[in-house]
């Protein structure tokens, strides 16, 4: 680990009411993208442990080098945990990263591991992960390096953080004795300090849990305290008419319906009105977040909850839309029948997604959560599904549109509606972004059963489930179990053909692929297969993710070159042409991927067809920070000869959780070509 991007001060639990204004801090070269980096708090209290409660996606860091979180009300968690800030992150909130709970991981979804810092709360077997310097005593409330960006992966690196948050606006000037100003955004400058600048590294304080235990059988106590008279509201009235809650940092007293519980990650559990107000603008549900160690409801119940508004933002960009939440404090059951919600239906016999993404006012749509206008949910998309987060909504007749990944599946209702290609792909028309695709997303706290694994074309009947917002995008998790009937689809095969006059080029991502794994063997006769096949052996194909010849041994090894003719091979075995190739070996452990396997892309080209005019390059530093390219992973240009003419080549490829509201957010840009 080096010292010039680095983690360098965090708030988990000041002990201000309610826990605002919690945060973590980087470090690193001033104004600087660092867009390709995530913070990742994992989890280490108990039966939690390994499991992933945050993801910050890493922003452009100001002037003085550092960037932060936007402030979390009450999401940072207070017990034995580790922050980890990785590269290249493709896993998500809710993944267990350690299914033994043993302190080491089972999964490491990221290239690389710049930083680690953890903090324990002295629990019996906690762990805490990837070698990280472990805080004990006070100072796991909040703390900073002093001095500023110290590192010598030691507790002796930091300094305990002023709990009150004196040193940020409103929050006082001077730091208790012991402890030191809260800087985020700033230097951290140990003289600022009201008392000693020791910092307390350890003894056996306790940390402060962030929730509370059960209050009897008939209902529960939560994440904190709240002695001021909270005010009697409906959820729609907390969810308010727009883009956020008008409540927040307000204390409330609602009534709902319990529609869902989540037993891990977030931990807490959705209400939902039984009669929505008269007012048909507002979602009638609403998250509440319980804490760790507070007692959940049952579905059905109706509950009394008390707690404290949260416009809840789960990544960092501040931008994104926030999820309204109530932070528990107390609930109780109110006795009445046990209720089944009716859920609202999304498809055929139910509500239609409008064509539209968003219609509103493009000036405020730049920031929605300063917006003052309100929801127009029959006009665009957008705030249809706004409408409806936190509510009990049934897919009608789910089709998959793409493969499961990390345990999230896109669904489109109605079978399709005509929409689909005969392998089953979402078309996009000239009256249709396809708005009525969602996300399907398994957590194992709320869904029952196993989760699923569908490929395109699948057909998953109607789902139902609760709807929530994570990352940029609007996710519906079952509360059912999602039963997947498999349709064999045949492979598509291109409609193009090469002649003399005319040169074919196609595309393919072969998925981190290293043809010398015995393990692959049918795998790279499938894929050579489709090359000659479905393909018609292109006169150039621009390969993705070609791995290293040592795969996924993290070894130095950089070359791919095995790999490459042992590809080259089975092309040829499988009828094909024999393939030359050209490409450029990445910077060992720096071009993403699996840890080791150094992916990279490939041109393959027929030399009885085309000739190279010249090696083939990478995409410069500076197009990749800021230009055209930015969130690339290093595109490959090459440069070819066919029938006297030059043709050039761009491959290129987004990274693969690259964090935006796009609607193709993971698809993969297609070769582009230039003659001349």
């Amino acid at each position: 680990m080096t010292s010039k991007f680095l983690i360098n001060e965090f708030m988990f639990n000041p002990s201000v009411s309610g826990d605002p204004d919690e945060f973590i801090e980087v470090k690193g070269d001033a104004n600087t993208d660092y867009s390709a980096w995530s913070l990742i708090v994992v989890d280490g209290d108990g039966t939690a442990a390994g499991k992933i409660d945050n993801v910050f996606t890493v922003g452009v860091t100001n002037s003085d080098g550092y960037w932060v979180t936007p402030f979390q009300t009450n999401a940072l968690q207070n017990g034995t945990q580790t922050v980890l800030l990785v590269k290249d992150f493709t896993g998500k909130t809710g993944d267990d990263l350690d299914t033994a709970n043993a302190g080491t991981f089972t999964s490491t979804p990221w290239s690389e591991i710049g930083d680690t810092i953890a903090v324990s709360d002295g629990g019996k077997g906690d762990p805490t992960y990837a070698g990280a310097p472990v805080l004990t005593g006070s100072i796991i409330n909040g703390a900073s390096r002093i001095p500023d960006g110290t590192d010598t992966d030691s507790t002796s690196d930091w300094v305990a953080d002023d709990p009150s948050l004196a040193g940020i606006d409103g929050y006082g000037t001077v730091a208790a004795a012991g402890t030191v100003l809260v800087t985020p955004g700033a230097a951290n400058d140990g003289t600022s300090s009201g008392g000693s600048t020791g910092g307390d590294t350890g003894g056996s304080g306790s940390g402060g849990s962030d929730t509370g235990g059960s209050s009897g059988d008939t209902g529960g106590s939560g994440t904190g305290s709240d002695t001021t008279t909270p005010q009697d509201l409906t959820i729609q009235q907390i969810n308010g008419t727009g883009y956020y809650s008008p409540y927040a940092n307000a204390s409330v007293m609602t009534t709902g319906v319990v529609t869902a519980v989540d037993t891990n990650g977030s931990l807490g559990f959705w209400i939902q009105q039984s009669n929505p107000d008269k007012n048909t603008v507002g979602s009638s549900g609403i998250f509440i977040y319980a804490g760790k160690t507070a007692t959940l409801p049952t579905v059905g119940e109706t509950v009394s909850v008390t707690g404290t508004v949260t416009n809840y933002s789960g990544i960092s960009w501040s931008k994104s839309l926030t999820l309204p939440e109530i932070n528990l404090v107390s609930y109780t059951d109110t006795g009445a029948a046990y209720v089944n919600t009716t859920p609202v239906v999304v498809g055929q016999g139910g509500l239609t997604v409008p064509a539209a993404s968003y219609l509103g006012d493009l000036t405020q749509a730049i920031n929605l959560n300063t917006s003052t206008a309100s929801l127009s949910p029959d006009t665009n998309a957008l705030d249809f599904y706004r409408n409806l987060i936190g509510q009990v909504i049934t897919i009608h007749d789910a089709v998959a549109v793409g493969a499961t990944a990390s345990n999230a599946t896109w669904v489109v209702p109605d079978g399709g509606d005509g929409l689909l290609t005969p392998t089953g792909a979402l078309q996009e028309t000239a009256d249709s972004v396809n708005t009525q695709r969602i996300e399907l997303y398994y957590d194992s706290g709320v869904t029952p059963g196993s989760a699923i694994s569908a490929e395109v074309g699948d057909k998953l009947g109607d789902i139902t489930g609760v709807l929530t917002y994570y990352n940029g995008v609007y996710e519906l998790v079952p509360t059912t179990q999602v039963t997947v009937l498999h349709t064999d689809t045949p492979a598509p095969v291109t409609s193009l053909h090469k002649d003399d006059q005319n040169l074919l080029v196609s595309d393919y991502n072969i998925e981190n692929f290293n043809a010398l794994d015995p393990a692959n063997a049918d795998r790279l006769k499938q894929v050579a297969q489709i090359i000659v096949s479905n393909l018609d052996s292109p006169d150039v194909l621009a390969l993705q993710e070609i791995q290293d010849d040592s795969g996924t041994t993290n070894d130095g090894t950089v070359s791919a070159s095995q790999n490459l003719a042992a590809i080259v091979k089975a092309i040829a075995d499988a009828g094909g042409p024999t393939y030359s190739w050209a490409e450029v070996d990445p910077t060992n452990n720096a071009s993403g991927g699996v840890s080791g396997g150094n992916i990279r892309s490939v041109f393959l080209y027929n030399p009885e067809r085309v000739s190279l005019a010249a090696p083939v390059t990478t995409i410069g530093d500076e197009e990749l920070a800021s230009g055209t390219f930015k969130n690339t992973r290093l595109p490959l240009v090459g440069t070819f000869e066919f029938n006297g003419q030059t043709v050039t080549l761009v491959r290129l490829r987004t990274h693969s959780q690259n964090k935006t509201v796009a609607a193709r957010q993971t698809a993969e840009k297609k070769t582009v070509g230039h003659l001349s």
